[in-house]
């Protein structure tokens, strides 16, 4: 009897309870923790949808991609920033439409689909537009916290950053942290090098000095954290110096102005033309022309050691010899390498360090910059 009862132990009953196991531990590593994420498939804003076959199916264990919103005024903004929407669709982001009307986004809106078709890419967008409505606002804050959102990133132009500032700052925008990047209209036809931007680079994220110990400030990545500084280095030579400051004038720097600084170095020697030159330029709206004059002949060598200090850990300079041109482009390539290489680095090491089990391999490899120029208005085909 007894060995019958064993027998019955080891060949039946104990298969069973290792089976039943077996799918329990199954079970636990397919069903994710959080069961917001079960809820993914939906049929509206309002309307949720879920199945007993939804509910295993591997559609509904999908993560929200991280999003980028384009907030235009026109169709025609969104055609011409094509290139960089098709730059952050082959990196696998979400992108979200939003097109308003300038004359009554305050009053109240409410949103319709469209859809249409990029020349850049052969992809199809889903385009949202603001009719006029009744209501006291457009509910802005509940379209872009949609769950299934998950927004980083917002494009919009710098003409109407006034209004669109209003809008963005309640708190439930400032709490989510959507980085706001301001770009004048002209210049989206330019913008093809962002879209080899990832979320990373561009979204403002603060690193702590506790995360790297070597570190002894707190730091700050993303599209708004670079300063630069163009110091130009001049002595007697009117013409090129002019030649110099018409192309400075002339260059793109996609809505950067309140981030850049020119200082004019002058030796104590300067004619009288280059005096003037340099305290008659005006440059950006919101930048700061800074001249300084030696006292003291000195030469180039310090003129050149002299001619920038860092003010900061994210304080960059640009030296410029009187005698040189700069491409309309020049400020897309410096805020590229900027942003891809300097700070890449930086949120590699950061992600090593909080993540002790991932080895980094290659964390400076070289990535091409695809800077492709075009002809500017201003410039002879």
């Amino acid at each position: 009897m007894r060995c019958s009862l064993r027998v019955l132990f080891r060949c039946f009953l104990l298969p069973s309870y290792l089976l039943i196991f077996y799918i329990w531990l199954s079970f636990e590593a397919v069903v994710p923790s959080n069961p917001s994420l079960v809820f993914t498939a939906y049929t509206n804003a309002t309307n949720w949808h879920t199945s007993r076959q939804d509910l295993f199916s591997p559609k509904s264990f999908a993560v929200p991609r991280e999003s980028v919103v384009f907030f235009f005024p026109t169709v025609d903004m969104v055609l011409s920033a094509s290139k960089l929407v098709c730059g952050l669709l082959s990196q696998r982001y979400a992108i979200h439409v939003l097109l308003y009307n300038r004359h009554d986004i305050l009053s109240g809106a409410l949103v319709r689909d469209s859809d249409i078709t990029l020349a850049s890419c052969p992809r199809r967008l889903i385009v949202h537009r603001t009719i006029p409505t009744t209501q006291d606002g457009f509910p802005l804050a509940p379209w872009l916290l949609q769950p299934n959102f998950q927004i980083k990133v917002l494009f919009s132009v710098q003409e109407d950053r006034s209004l669109l500032e209003g809008l963005f700052s309640t708190r439930e925008l400032v709490d989510a942290n959507i980085t706001r990047i301001y770009i004048p209209l002209a210049q989206y036809a330019y913008t093809d090098w962002i879209g080899s931007l990832s979320i990373d680079q561009l979204q403002s994220v603060y690193i702590h000095s506790c995360v790297l110990h070597s570190l002894l400030i707190p730091l700050k990545t993303g599209w708004h954290t670079p300063q630069i500084t163009f110091s130009i280095i001049t002595h007697n030579r009117p013409q090129s110096l002019n030649r110099l400051l018409q192309s400075l004038s002339s260059s793109l720097y996609f809505g950067d102005d309140a981030d850049l600084n020119v200082a004019i170095h002058i030796d104590s020697s300067a004619d009288p033309e280059t005096k003037r030159l340099a305290q008659e330029f005006s440059w950006l709206p919101e930048s700061h022309v800074k001249i300084n004059q030696r006292i003291v002949h000195g030469g180039l060598l310090p003129a050149i050691v002299e001619s920038w200090y860092p003010h900061g850990n994210n304080s960059y300079g640009v030296l410029l010899e009187d005698d040189v041109e700069l491409s309309p482009l020049f400020y897309a390539w410096i805020k590229m390498a900027i942003l891809k290489y300097r700070y890449r680095l930086l949120l590699l090491l950061v992600h090593a360090a909080t993540n002790p089990h991932v080895k980094l391999r290659n964390p400076i490899q070289h990535v091409p910059l695809p800077i492709r120029h075009q002809p500017l208005p201003t410039e002879k085909p």
